[in-house]
């Protein structure tokens, strides 16, 4: 048996409503998770929330609505860390600083990253 047998599943088309019930769910059942999935050759973005009880999604090709899903990310990241929002995006800011900063590093010397196979 599956564990989305029985699943209440809700597909959502205005983002505020899919942010709201996302919220009430997450403060209702700190398990909830969260799934993200973006489909390269559609350029979606596909948002799934369940707790296998209810599963709420949300699928948009609109890049308004990727800051929109930045802003509900950093609020969940900010209750499962138990960190105010303010702090997690420090943190996100610093990671992104030194993401950015080993790829300017590796351009600069010319490396690629990652293995090179050797020809046989």
């Amino acid at each position: 048996r599956s564990a989305w047998e029985g699943a209440m599943s809700f597909e959502f088309e205005e983002w505020t409503e899919f942010e709201t019930r996302v919220k009430i769910l997450m403060e209702q059942d700190p398990s909830t998770r969260l799934v993200i999935k973006y489909a390269h050759n559609k350029s979606r973005l596909d948002v799934r929330v369940t707790n296998d009880v209810v599963c709420l999604k949300f699928k948009t090709k609109d890049a308004s609505d990727l800051r929109k899903f930045e802003k509900l990310h950093v609020w969940i990241l900010s209750r499962a860390f138990d960190m105010d929002d303010g702090e997690i995006e420090d943190e996100i800011s610093q990671a992104r600083s030194a993401v950015e900063e080993q790829t300017r590093a590796q351009a600069a010397s010319g490396k690629k990253g990652g293995r090179r196979r050797r020809n046989r």
